[in-house]
């Protein structure tokens, strides 16, 4: 990927990066946890999510984040569904609006 497509679409690798660190954070994962849980270095998950580092995610990572995110949630009591709803539809709004606007 070049830079030029990097910096076209920095907000929103920001953005996304941000909703990984937060997700992540709501499970109790640690950086390193998820890195291994999705096959990648807990410098590139680092990367991924710092705002100021703009480093593109691959598709295949997300879906990795998304099948780990989604194992983690069935471990997890009902007691906060509603408020892990709030946060997931947020986090699919910033995944949409980027597929979307790429288009």
């Amino acid at each position: 990927m070049s830079q030029e497509s990097v910096n076209k679409f920095a907000e929103r690798y920001k953005r996304i990066g941000l909703n990984i660190a937060l997700q992540r954070k709501m499970k109790g994962l640690t950086q390193i946890q998820l890195a291994e849980k999705i096959g990648i270095s807990r410098t590139h998950m680092s990367n991924i999510e710092a705002p100021n580092m703009l480093t593109p995610v691959s598709l295949e990572v997300i879906f990795e984040i998304i099948k780990t995110r989604s194992q983690a949630e069935t471990l997890l009591s009902a007691t906060s569904r509603s408020h892990r709803m709030i946060l997931t539809s947020t986090s699919m709004r910033a995944i949409r609006s980027v597929t979307v606007s790429s288009s």
